[in-house]
């Protein structure tokens, strides 16, 4: 007897064939066939392809996203916080979020999407960088240069070593630390 299936379950196949095929593999029917169903099941929970894209792109941006920089914005430490997001960082789904960037340059939507993340996720490291260094310019520096790694590590990395990721924030939070106007310690 085949398992009921729910829109989560979509979602995580759909992440799944865009780590191993890219956004061109995803397509409705690899979908259904990956989750052993049938389209039915999959007009059952989404409307219309669209639907479902759109639905995929805001789950991806919730639970990457907004979830971690809602839990960031909790901690007042600002170098704790980049801790916590550097560790939130090594669970992401990488080879996913490549082919997501991938997808952005010919889909518009998608685009939107990955430009709204990319946001949010330099916003919530430059708010830490501003109370790390006095220089405005410095700390957005310093947030882009944190960005910047992650991006780079998705589209060069494969297979993705998650520990050559962690030790090179660490690294990088390290050099943070050294020179910022605090003085503080970094605390993992």
């Amino acid at each position: 007897m085949r398992r009921q299936r729910n829109r989560d379950d979509f979602f995580e196949a759909a992440m799944q064939i865009l780590a191993t095929e890219g956004y061109v593999g995803l397509k409705q029917g690899r979908l259904c066939d990956l989750l052993g169903v049938t389209t039915g099941s999959f007009y059952r929970h989404f409307p219309n392809w669209l639907a479902f894209k759109t639905d995929l792109l805001e789950a991806w941006r919730q639970s990457r996203t907004l979830e971690l920089v809602a839990m960031a914005d909790r901690l007042p430490d600002p170098l704790v916080r980049l801790h916590e997001l550097r560790k939130a960082t090594l669970d992401l789904p990488h080879r996913a979020e490549a082919a997501i960037r991938t997808w952005t340059a010919n889909d518009e939507d998608v685009a939107a999407v990955q430009q709204d993340v990319d946001e949010q996720r330099l916003a919530v490291t430059t708010a830490a960088m501003h109370e790390l260094f006095t220089d405005p310019e410095t700390a957005r520096n310093y947030a882009h240069m944190g960005l910047f790694l992650l991006v780079g590590f998705e589209q060069l990395e494969h297979p993705h070593d998650v520990a050559q990721l962690d030790w090179t924030f660490q690294k990088f939070l390290a050099h943070v630390q050294e020179h910022c106007d605090s003085g503080r310690p970094v605390q993992s």
